[in-house]
């Protein structure tokens, strides 16, 4: 299918139809503008000469760009299909365990509860005490007996509390110290990668650039092949498949990166 498409686009080229646009494809985000090349039989000798010669070379060049474009496209699925693998065992490894934090939540509303109705029962005891003082004063022995058991029921109540705010605080130790554990192995799993994934983004950066570059050469390609500068239009082209072959290479060596990084993960 490569040879085909090639050999379809070199002679398409040799019988004056515009190969820009389809050699462009998706190496450039521009839009596209059709340039004719120019009959034969409007250049002139030298012209010609360097159009025959820009034609033999071409046909290879195509036979490149196809197979460089096919590779890089692998590249790129295989670099996306790990990247969702890393984030996928990122969430696996750092997510806290849901029901863990929701018994955290639901024992600190209860311990909430708690403080509240100790809060409650003391102002209740301070009230009880101060009735008590003035029992005492009008030595009124049986309203005394009567704080005295309400009093002793409340400590008892109080007891009951804490008890229950002790149980609670033994549950939530084990829990916490779970938590902790998590967010102390995603901070080491962290670490870990750091350093990869900042050449992993590093080269992203690199590509992008390429990227650029690589735009504007083929704007530069255009205008050699609407100057009818064929001499021109070989070097352009050529420098194009250079930059892409660098791009690949590059696209591969974050692929290699990034699976580093998921081996790190598993």
């Amino acid at each position: 299918m490569k040879k085909i498409m090639s050999l379809i686009l070199s002679i398409s080229l040799a019988l004056s139809i515009s190969t820009v646009a389809f050699a462009e494809g998706t190496d450039t985000t521009e839009t596209t503008q059709t340039t004719q090349t120019t009959q034969s039989a409007n250049l002139t000798p030298e012209q010609q000469q360097a159009r025959e010669a820009y034609l033999n070379k071409h046909f290879d060049d195509m036979n490149q760009l196809v197979t460089l474009r096919q590779e890089t496209k692998e590249a790129v699925d295989a670099n996306n299909t790990v990247a969702k693998k890393i984030k996928d065992a990122v969430k696996a490894k750092t997510t806290l365990n849901t029901d863990n934090v929701s018994k955290l939540k639901d024992l600190a509303s209860q311990r909430k509860t708690l403080v509240e109705q100790v809060k409650q029962l003391n102002q209740q005891r301070i009230s009880l005490r101060s009735q008590y003082k003035e029992a005492v004063k009008a030595k009124d022995v049986d309203k005394m007996k009567s704080i005295e058991q309400q009093i002793l029921d409340l400590n008892n109540q109080v007891s009951s509390l804490k008890d229950q705010y002790s149980s609670i605080k033994t549950q939530v130790a084990p829990l916490k110290d779970e938590l902790k554990n998590i967010k102390d192995t995603n901070s080491q799993l962290k670490d870990s990668v750091k350093n990869q994934l900042e050449q992993a983004k590093a080269i992203g950066e690199t590509i992008k650039s390429q990227e650029k570059e690589k735009a504007q050469l083929w704007n530069t390609y255009k205008e050699n092949i609407k100057n009818k500068d064929y001499q021109a239009a070989g070097t352009t082209f050529q420098a194009i498949l250079n930059k892409k072959a660098s791009i690949l290479d590059n696209i591969k060596k974050r692929g290699t990166i990034l699976n580093q990084v998921l081996t790190s993960l598993s």
